[in-house]
C-alpha cells in the first residue's frame, strides 16, 4: 500500500510526500512501476528541480510548462508527473520502504474582494505496474504511460495494475489570495513614495548646486584679494 500527504497545509511551496513499501512484484520484467501525480492547474512542478533531486532514472512531466503564469493564465490543466521504476530497479529495493518528496509550487491566485485564502485539493496519486499488452520487440523498451486520467491520451497498448493508495490527512493546500481592495492602497502608497523620493532627489540636487556656487564665489573673492 502507498500513503500520501501534503505539508505544510498553508504555503506557496508545499511538498507531496509518498511512502511505499516495494513488495508488489511485477508480473513481467518488461513492466514498469509508476507513481503518477495529477497536479491541478493551481500548482506546478519544476522539472529542473526534480532532475536535480534524482528521485528516479525516469521522471516524466507533461502539460503546463509556464512556471510563472498565474492560475487564471495556466489553461493547460496543470501537470502530470510520473515517477517510474524499471522492474530491475524495483526488485533491488524489494521489501524496502521508499519515500518520495515531490516539491510543489502554488501559482498566484486571482485577487478577490472577499476571500483571503483559496483551498486547493491535490488528487491522491495513482500507483501501480504499467505493462505492455504485447511483449516489446526490444528488451529495453519502456511502456508508455497508462490511460488513468483525462489528462493522458488513451493508449490501448498498456494495462495498469493499480495497488492500494490512500491519503493520510487532507490533501489540500491553503493558498493566500490578494484582496482587490489592497490594490488602491498599494497604488496610493507607491504614488506617495515615488513623489517623496523625487522631491528628495530634487532638493538634494538644489543643495548641491547652491553649495557649489558658494564655493566658486569664495574662490573668486580670494583670487581678487
Amino acid at each position: 500500500m502507498a500513503t500520501h500527504n501534503v505539508a505544510p497545509s498553508s504555503s506557496f511551496h508545499p511538498h507531496l510526500y509518498t511512502n511505499i513499501t516495494f513488495n508488489h512484484a511485477p508480473s513481467r520484467l518488461d513492466c514498469i512501476f509508476d507513481i503518477i501525480y495529477i497536479i491541478p492547474r493551481e500548482a506546478f512542478v519544476d522539472i529542473n528541480q526534480l532532475n536535480d533531486l534524482k528521485i528516479s532514472k525516469h521522471v516524466v512531466v507533461l502539460n503546463e510548462t509556464d512556471l510563472e503564469a498565474p492560475v487564471e493564465v495556466a489553461v493547460r490543466g496543470g501537470n502530470v508527473v510520473a515517477i517510474r521504476y524499471e522492474a530491475d530497479d524495483y526488485l533491488m529495493l524489494l521489501g524496502q520502504q521508499v519515500s518520495i518528496d515531490l516539491p510543489l509550487h502554488m501559482r498566484y491566485q486571482k485577487p478577490d474582494s472577499l476571500w483571503t485564502h483559496q483551498t486547493v485539493t491535490i488528487p491522491v496519486p495513482k500507483v501501480g505496474w504499467t505493462c505492455l499488452i504485447d511483449p516489446p520487440q526490444k528488451p529495453s523498451s519502456i511502456p508508455p504511460l497508462p490511460s488513468i486520467d483525462f489528462h493522458l491520451e488513451r493508449d490501448s497498448r498498456t494495462t495498469f495494475d493499480e495497488i492500494e493508495s490512500t491519503a493520510v490527512g487532507n490533501m489540500t493546500v491553503s493558498v493566500p489570495v490578494g484582496r482587490t481592495d489592497d490594490i488602491y492602497t498599494v497604488q496610493t502608497g507607491t504614488f506617495i513614495t515615488v513623489t517623496l523620493g523625487s522631491l528628495w532627489i530634487a532638493y538634494s540636487i538644489y543643495r548641491a548646486v547652491v553649495k557649489r556656487k558658494r564655493t566658486e564665489a569664495k574662490g573668486k573673492r580670494r583670487k581678487s584679494e
